[in-house]
């Protein structure tokens, strides 16, 4: 409970005879914790600056079941056959009150309450099925096919009162916006594995997707007894979307101290997007090559390094990229982004451990990096749009460095540090823009064995002020406690947490657009100082041997979509 209750809750199931392996979960979790968000923007607009204040007491509800059945049957010594089903339904309601206050060189000149009302429901059911033959003691084959069915539905209602600035009523509107978006992804891969030598292994692959979605925005004003449609944010679009993919990778002991893996992966994609008032808005294909070495070596018992580079692909989610408009104010907008792509990163990274202690460093260079919550003021309507958009390339040096420390037998205590130096070029207003940031993030968890079977455990953490695309973030810290006590053999695990004991997570960003005579902060709070009491148990045969552990061939379709 924290201004709010949640609960979280998990059943797992494992069951074993003859051939036969059959394992499933079941969770559940639900959250109703109050909102509190505040933005600020400042526009000028010739000799008189305009200045717009929003308020948003948000008393959101979220659920969430997910459930898990799984089968995997052995065919013979040296073959498998798995199924796998997965589903959720992840539903969000919530009622908001949003006090937006409007300023004229300082002087207040209106007042606008807008109650909302929002449902927004994402179920999910995906089917895998799996085959794996060992054909050799060295070698092995595994098929993926994976299809995966998406559908959200996200309707608000606005109801908006407009006030003077004497706070006296004037009128009243009805706004409606309407969202519905069917997802299906059809997945297939094949794995190919060998232990060429004792020293050497190799492994080849393919894989193949095929995405499309449909996306349907209506918003509409009630005008007399008719809802009449804006159409400058009503849309219907269309995607189509398929990936091929090959890799090869190897293994390689060179000596005793060192080993190398080298792999190689190719994607080709073409993306289709079509929308109803524009026709075909996005005709993208792609081609590339991701290479990446693993380099490591082993100096002395407790000394070793790895040097690698790599480069990969980060593709914009499915909801990034559908239409869609959340009003935060009559003036503000969250919304898509047809036209956004994927973001390329290279690379280079040493690692070093000495015992305990690690070490490392990193330089990455991502190309057409995505920004989100990116600010689109358009001067002409006064309409600001929040969207994630791509920015030229983002580049990052970071050193990290964790080590752990016993003040006692009983008291155990974790460190990590990052230091980051953030450089972000950006197309601001048609201008290439650069933003540089330094900062520093700071982790910390402090374990205590106590009698009686009691333990407990504190973590902290602190972020200093960042980067994401054109907007700065706050720094932000927070502390978390914890206490369990073992019931013995059979009893469970009983446990006892606060979370943000200092009730200090915030997220602060800010902004400004120099040309446009623009300036825009915001305060997030999304977190309350939660306590939280739970039990766990184990029953059944604890000898029993584990389900088998495989990821789909759908994992990456799955974080997109989600």
């Amino acid at each position: 409970y924290g201004r709010g209750h949640t609960t979280n809750n998990n059943l797992n199931l494992n069951y074993r005879k003859n051939k036969l392996n059959l394992f499933g979960s079941y969770s559940f979790v639900a959250v109703a914790q109050e909102q509190l968000f505040q933005t600020n923007r400042n526009v000028l607009l010739g000799m008189e600056e305009e200045r717009s204040t929003t308020v948003s007491e948000r008393d959101p509800l979220r659920r969430n079941h997910n459930a898990r059945l799984g089968l995997d049957y052995e065919i013979n010594d040296k073959t498998i056959f798995g199924v796998l089903l997965t589903a959720y339904d992840l539903k969000w309601v919530m009622d908001a009150l949003n006090t937006n206050e409007l300023f004229l060189n300082n002087e207040l000149t209106s007042v606008l309450l807008s109650d909302n009302q929002e449902r927004s429901q994402l179920k999910n059911l995906s089917t895998n099925l799996n085959l794996k033959h060992d054909l050799s003691a060295k070698a092995s084959i595994s098929f993926d096919v994976d299809y995966l069915s998406f559908y959200n539905d996200n309707p608000t209602d606005y109801t908006n009162r407009l006030l003077n600035a004497e706070r006296q009523f004037l009128e009243e509107n009805l706004i409606r916006s309407i969202k519905e978006t069917p997802l299906h992804i059809w997945v297939g891969k094949v794995d190919y594995s060998q232990q060429i030598k004792e020293d050497f292994k190799l492994e080849l692959g393919a894989k193949v997707v095929n995405s499309a979605f449909d996306n349907e925005v209506v918003v509409e004003t009630l005008e007399d007894t008719d809802w009449v449609q804006d159409a400058s944010l009503t849309s219907s679009s269309e995607l189509s979307e398929q990936i091929f993919a090959t890799y090869a990778s190897s293994d390689w002991k060179i000596n005793t101290n060192t080993s190398a893996k080298v792999g190689l992966r190719y994607e080709y994609s073409d993306s289709k997007l079509d929308t109803e008032a524009e026709g075909r808005v996005v005709d993208r294909q792609f081609g590339q090559l991701f290479p990446s070495v693993f380099l490591s070596h082993q100096f002395s018992e407790p000394f070793k390094s790895t040097l690698s580079y790599s480069r990969r692909i980060t593709r914009p989610t499915f909801r990034e990229l559908a239409p869609f408009v959340y009003f935060f104010d009559p003036n503000t907008f969250f919304a898509g982004n047809t036209a956004l792509q994927p973001a390329l990163t290279d690379a280079v990274k040493l690692d070093l451990n000495y015992k305990s202690v690690f070490f490392s460093v990193e330089y990455a260079v991502q190309d057409s990096a995505i920004a989100r919550s990116q600010q689109r003021f358009d001067a002409a309507t006064g309409r600001l749009f929040l969207v994630s958009e791509n920015l030229k390339n983002a580049k990052t040096l970071s050193f990290t460095i964790g080590f752990p420390i016993q003040i006692t037998d009983w008291w155990n205590m974790r460190t990590n540090a990052i230091y980051y130096r953030q450089e972000n070029n950006a197309y601001l207003d048609n201008q290439l823009t650069q933003i540089q940031q330094n900062y520093f993030q700071f982790n910390a968890n402090q374990s205590f064995q106590l009698p009686l079977d009691f333990s407990a455990e504190l973590s902290g953490f602190y972020i200093g002020s960042r980067l994401l695309g054109a907007l700065r973030f706050g720094e932000m810290y927070g502390l978390n406690l914890g206490i369990q006590k073992k019931l013995g053999d059979k009893g469970g695990v009983l446990r006892f947490n606060v979370r943000d004991v200092l009730n200090s997570i915030l997220l602060t960003g800010n902004s400004d657009i120099p040309s446009q005579n623009f300036a825009f902060n915001s305060n997030f709070d999304f977190s309350q100082r939660t306590f939280s009491l739970s039990y766990a148990t184990n029953f059944g045969n604890d000898k029993l041997k584990a389900a088998r552990k495989r990821q789909t061939g759908a994992v990456e379709e799955q974080r997109r979509a989600s």
